[in-house]
């Protein structure tokens, strides 16, 4: 049976579980700990005291990555945060800012072979590969925005280490990026990414 290593958030240790355990992990453990918490459900962000009035917003990435064989089976999974980089709070401004609707929502995921850490500069993937796919947006929360898109079999065909959200097929703006340990996707394979930016 094969199992993962995935970090909880609300504990702070690595656990290891198996295929089928993964989904209720993720949605308990790591998104979970951030709607609960918020951004001090991460190790690496601390918040500095201010006198008077102070409500700081903080959004907290998550993924959930789920591998498919032919038939349906889930054959691997990861549980990963992210990076918001700096264009796409900027878009987060301007999208408060517009009367028009424009930019366009971040309904676009991409998905990459690249390895580099994610760093507030990045603009694009590393090293993305495949289509681009438009999914489905959701709000399972008040506070989360949820897309989940499903990469194809033959879209993207590779040891894939690498996911980000934008808001078009090409180019466009790149909201958040997250790299993570290969899950290797067959030319057969379907990828499903779920991947939650929720406001702490």
């Amino acid at each position: 049976m094969k199992t993962l290593e995935a970090k909880s958030l609300l504990t702070g240790r690595i656990h290891r579980i198996t295929l089928a355990e993964a989904k209720a992990f993720y949605e308990e453990h790591v998104l979970g700990a951030v709607q609960r918490f918020g951004a001090l459900a991460l190790p690496e962000v601390r918040r500095r005291p201010f006198g008077g009035l102070f409500d700081p917003i903080a959004f907290v990435g998550t993924l959930f990555i789920e591998l498919f064989e032919p038939g349906g089976d889930l054959i691997d999974a990861r549980v990963a945060t992210n990076l918001v980089v700096n264009a796409g709070k900027d878009f987060v401004i301007d999208r408060l800012q517009s009367l028009t609707g424009t930019p366009a929502l971040m309904d676009f995921m991409a998905i990459g072979t690249g390895t580099t850490a994610a760093a507030a500069g990045n603009t694009t993937l590393e090293t993305e590969v495949g289509t681009r796919v438009q999914g489905a947006l959701t709000q399972p929360t008040s506070v989360t925005d949820r897309l989940i898109s499903t990469f194809a079999a033959g879209n993207g065909t590779a040891a894939i280490t690498e996911a980000g959200r934008l808001n078009a097929l090409t180019v466009g703006t790149l909201l958040c990026r997250s790299v993570f340990s290969a899950i290797n996707k067959g030319v057969n394979d379907s990828l499903q990414v779920t991947y939650d930016l929720t406001i702490a």
